[in-house]
């Protein structure tokens, strides 16, 4: 079996082109506020040259007035009848011009817009009706050879009313002049206001996208790494079945091999004779073999179920000791428990399993020439209790110890110690599934050490 690579997660792509795409939009929208705000100016700008056309539209037709009057004021006095009459269609022209500008200056939204008061306008306008009205009468007056009635209306009516046209087209202007500016103020102000909070609510937009974008990131490459780490340990795993399956498919055949070639010879051997007695009790000692192994597969496979509990490493290490009292008292050895009042988070059927493959273990592999010596002891580490099995047995090379958990290996010197190999298997197994790991230091023709990491009984976790 090849385990898969570690592929970049489809989730952090999309969310690479998810952030660029909101992060141009973004840069979209500041660029479009930024056009938007020049176009405002632009249209402040027109707003200003349209109010100063409508100021320049009330000065029109207040010179109109001014530059009528002025004539009147040359012409009268010398009441020559063609300089009059040239007066009278003079007045009308001038009436004309100032109702053309006028319909001009209402026609205009911009004036409106700019705070004009209408109403002073229509005074304004009301004036000058009565005032070219007044002009009419003075100039039919002159005309007629009535001089002296024509300076009175003049002086008394004219002139009057004049003077009250200019000082409401004055007003005008002022309050004109004074709304336009106010206007703009406003409108520049707005504009500059509504552009820094635009552009501020962009920018922190953006920046909360970057501390929200690279904390995403984080958490996904976060995962990825993960990912990666879960896909290595299944290559590993992997790797370990395939070896595993080579060993199996090894010994079993080994196993299996004597068993047909015996019975091929008790087909071809006479019967109940002595040869086919010890054959056949060949045959049923290899079947009790390939049922032992089988037996310690079952054994292997249930290494890596979890099971947690509170487990009184003393107590299980005392029970096992006794199951095996018959055998070290009949090999001279000596055993020590250095243990304590130490309880570890595992189950104790699997506790026992331990144990058990330890001591067994120390036990098959002891010297030949020296009672055994076995030390067995735990310690608290933090969360995890160091389990410890020292012996003068035998013991090992270095490289032989890097391989003694891995299931059926077998040394090149323990080829006839009975066994199928899975002893520290098991025992690797089980800790690795509780969180746990196997340790072997051994030198060869001084002992072994075999280090097991369990993890420590707390009483927050019996909940």
């Amino acid at each position: 079996m090849t385990a898969p690579s570690a592929p970049r997660p489809r989730a952090m792509r999309f969310a690479e082109a998810g952030f660029a795409a909101i992060a141009l939009v973004l840069f979209a929208k500041v660029l479009a506020s930024l056009l938007l705000t020049n176009r405002a100016q632009h249209r402040t700008d027109e707003l200003f040259v349209s109010a100063s056309h409508r100021i320049e539209d009330v000065a029109t037709m207040n010179s109109i007035i001014a530059e009528m009057h002025a004539e009147v004021e040359r012409v009268l006095p010398r009441s020559l009848p063609a300089e009059v009459s040239l007066l009278s269609t003079h007045a009308r022209e001038a009436e004309e011009r100032f109702r053309a500008v006028g319909a001009r200056y209402l026609a205009s939204n911009e004036g409106r817009a700019a705070g004009i008061q209408l109403q002073d306008y229509f005074r304004m306008t009301s004036v000058t009706r009565v005032y070219f009205s007044t002009l009419q009468r003075v100039v039919a007056l002159s005309l007629r050879g009535e001089d002296d009635a024509a300076r009175v209306l003049l002086h008394d009516a004219l002139e009057p009313t004049r003077v009250r046209q200019s000082l409401i087209a004055s007003g005008l202007l002022r309050e004109h002049a004074a709304r336009t500016r106010t206007l703009y103020a406003a409108l520049n102000a707005s504009r500059l206001r509504d552009t820094r909070m635009d552009f501020g609510a962009n920018l922190l937009v953006l920046a909360l996208l970057l501390v929200v974008r690279r904390l995403v990131m984080h958490r996904l490459e976060r995962e990825d790494d993960q990912r990666g780490q879960h896909l290595a340990v299944l290559a590993e795993r992997n790797r370990d079945l395939d070896e595993f399956a080579h060993r199996v498919a090894h010994d079993l055949k080994g196993l299996v091999n004597p068993i047909t070639g015996y019975a091929s010879l008790i087909s071809e051997a006479p019967e109940d004779t002595p040869r086919v007695i010890r054959y056949a009790a060949r045959i049923s000692r290899k079947t009790d073999e390939v049922v032992a192994m089988v037996d310690e597969l079952l054994r292997l496979a249930r290494a890596g179920n979890v099971s947690r509990g509170p487990s009184a490493l003393g107590a299980v290490a005392a029970a096992v000791l006794e199951q095996f009292e018959a055998e070290v008292i009949g090999t001279d050895a000596r055993v020590t428990l250095q243990i304590g009042e130490v309880a570890v988070n595992l189950g104790e059927v699997p506790l026992r399993e331990v144990l058990q493959n330890l001591l067994q273990n120390s036990l098959k592999y002891r010297a030949p020439d020296r009672p055994l010596e076995l030390v067995m002891s735990a310690a608290v580490d933090e969360e995890m209790v160091r389990l410890q099995v020292r012996d003068n047995g035998v013991g090992m090379s270095n490289v032989v110890a890097r391989h003694a958990h891995e299931p059926f290996f077998r040394a090149s010197f323990d080829r006839d110690v009975p066994g199928s190999g899975l002893g520290l298997a098991i025992v690797h197994r089980i800790a690795t599934a509780h969180g746990g790991s196997l340790h072997v230091e051994s030198t060869e023709g001084a002992g072994t050490t075999v280090v097991v990491m369990l993890p420590a009984w707390s009483p927050r976790l019996s909940g």
